[in-house]
């Protein structure tokens, strides 16, 4: 039996060993991310879609993409979003990861559509 810390010592030396480390973050990151989405009252809501999504689908390496675009499904691009991905990320599963919102600026200013 192996304990979680003890589990997360010897991945992160593996991953120092082989020079992964950027890799693993990111799958760990999108991993715990999408299982708190899985679990939430909004997972028929936000619909993956972007770079990660085709990588996915495609099979092409998940280094290849740093970033999540998620549809909202019957839900306007305004604060509001913002509001449902806090609520998802907050979700304790008991895995010591927390994640944290570090901006929330209007990043399509000149498009039809809203992005944050």
């Amino acid at each position: 039996k192996t304990d979680k810390s003890s589990l997360k010592a010897r991945a992160n030396n593996l991953s120092k060993e082989f020079g992964i480390e950027k890799i693993l973050f990111i799958i760990v990151s999108f991993s715990t991310l999408f299982y708190r989405l899985a679990v939430s009252k909004y997972k028929d809501k936000l619909i993956l879609k972007g770079g990660l999504y085709l990588s996915s689908v495609l099979g092409i390496d998940s280094g290849a993409t740093i970033d999540i675009d998620l549809y909202l499904k019957k839900i306007s691009m305004n604060k509001k979003y913002i509001n449902i991905v806090e609520k998802v990320i907050s979700i304790d599963l008991g895995d010591d990861i927390k994640f944290t919102i570090l901006d929330t600026s209007n990043i399509r200013l000149e498009d039809v559509y809203d992005g944050f």
